[in-house]
């Protein structure tokens, strides 16, 4: 069984797109081939509160694999 890896926002429990949108969609959600990838991604982009997690492609249950913050975009910064 194959496990896919996505990030998910901790508080809406949306999954994060290629293009920097939330979806509700894990079908739409961009995918990373490892956790280790997942969290570092997530941690250099601004998103915020997010959680790694596992999807199996005939299941609705998500395995948590790691959590993060994302960095923190200051008001006014260009």
């Amino acid at each position: 069984m194959t496990m896919t890896i996505l990030i998910e926002n901790a508080d809406t429990l949306e999954f994060l797109t290629r293009d920097g949108r939330w979806t509700k969609h894990a079908g739409e959600a961009a995918t990373y081939r490892t956790s280790t990838l997942a969290k570092e991604f997530g941690t250099a982009a601004p998103i915020g509160r997010f959680n790694v997690v596992g999807a199996f492609k005939n299941s609705p249950q998500l395995t948590n694999l790691d959590e993060g913050c994302g960095i923190s975009v200051k008001e006014g910064a260009v």
